[in-house]
This record gives C-alpha cells, sequence and structure tokens, in this order.
C-alpha cells in the first residue's frame, strides 16, 4: 500500500469540509469523520451525539445536548444520594438538596418528653382535650363526674302525644322533641258535678 503525506493543513481542511457538510460546529477526529462521510454518501444527515451523566436534584431537569452536538445518544442518572438521620431533639429536619433520609432514628430521652396531666369536666357538646404550649403531650386525662345540672332522663316516660302541642321537652333518649296533643276547649265547672266527674270549681280539658 502507498503512503501518502498529509500536511496538517491539508488535514485541517478536511476536516473543516467535513464538518461543515456535516453541520458540525465542534473539532472532528478521524472516525468521526469517517462516519460523517458514510452518512453523507448514503443520503443520512451525519449526527454529532452527546452522552452525558446527572445527578438527581429536588426539582426538574431538563437535559440537553452542549454546544456542536446534534443531540444526547444517552442520559446516566446517577443514584439518590441517601442518608440516615438521628434525631435526639425537636426541631424541623430538611434533607439536603439531592438527598433523601432512608431512615430516621428517634432517640429522644424520656427526661426531655414534657407530658403534662389535665382534668376535663363532662359537657352536652363534643371536648377536645389538648395539652398546653410547652408541652409535647399528654400523660392521662382524668374526666370529672357529670354535674348535678345535668338531670338523669333515663326515667322519662313521655312521648309527644303526651305533652301540649308546640311545648319542648327531652325524651329518654335525651333528644329534644315537640309536643303534639292538642286541647279542644276547657271550662270551670258552675254547679256540682257527678261525682264521678270531680268537684264544684275544677278544671276540666277536653281532648
Amino acid at each position: 500500500m502507498a503512503q501518502v503525506l498529509i500536511t496538517d493543513t491539508k488535514l485541517n481542511n478536511l476536516a473543516n469540509a467535513v464538518a461543515s457538510k456535516a453541520e458540525i460546529s465542534t473539532p472532528l477526529t478521524i472516525q468521526q469523520m469517517i462516519d460523517a462521510v458514510n452518512g453523507l454518501d448514503t443520503g443520512g444527515v451525519y449526527l454529532n451525539l452527546q452522552s452525558k451523566t446527572i445527578s438527581p436534584t429536588s426539582s426538574s431537569q431538563t437535559i440537553t445536548p452542549d454546544s456542536g452536538y446534534n443531540g444526547l445518544s444517552s442520559v446516566t442518572v446517577n443514584p439518590v444520594n441517601s442518608t440516615t438521620l438521628n434525631v435526639s431533639a425537636n426541631g424541623t429536619y430538611t434533607a439536603t438538596n439531592g438527598n433523601f433520609y432512608s431512615q430516621v432514628v428517634v432517640a429522644i430521652e424520656d427526661s426531655k418528653v414534657n407530658l403534662q396531666s389535665k382534668t376535663a369536666t363532662p359537657s352536652n357538646v363534643p371536648v377536645s382535650v389538648t395539652p398546653d404550649t410547652g408541652y409535647h403531650g399528654l400523660s392521662s386525662v382524668t374526666i370529672d363526674p357529670i354535674p348535678s345540672n345535668y338531670a338523669d332522663i333515663s326515667s322519662t316516660t313521655a312521648t309527644v302525644n303526651d305533652v301540649l302541642t308546640g311545648k319542648r321537652f327531652i325524651d329518654a333518649n335525651g333528644a329534644p322533641k315537640t309536643g303534639l296533643l292538642v286541647a279542644s276547649s276547657y271550662y270551670v265547672g258552675s254547679t256540682v258535678p257527678d261525682a264521678s266527674t270531680g268537684n264544684d270549681g275544677d278544671l276540666y280539658l277536653r281532648i
């Protein structure tokens, strides 16, 4: 095989000509020039592709080729950096950018946990018992007896048909009810009634 001397100038001119035809702005190696020429000879377009490696972050990333490349041949994403968080005091802990906590170990001494003991009184509405400011939680909650002003209605037997219409009462289940009993008329006796109906002056209710 005959040997031909190629000067630097001719080689640079060749590389520049191939790069111009392939629309590549970066210097080409001999192999890249071969690939470019082969692509152009077959009617194709030579693509100068770049391989990139990135590390994940807490925000989204758009990966683009650097100047002089037509596109990306591959993108390698490094694994997420993980760490173990040891918590020994109250506070807010935020993982640094690109990291996440693979596990969190909580080891707060009992002497550092400030618990409160509280007493609550029953009410006719829901009562929420929470620790006061400066306490981490509740050690115990004592419920006082039902106040004496809360009447015992367990023996109530009246129904809506026993109470005058429009009058309100509480039934044996503690539910407020409105009476339905209608009085059509009433009168006061003026003469001695029959012994079976009462005495003179009694009030009579007709229903």
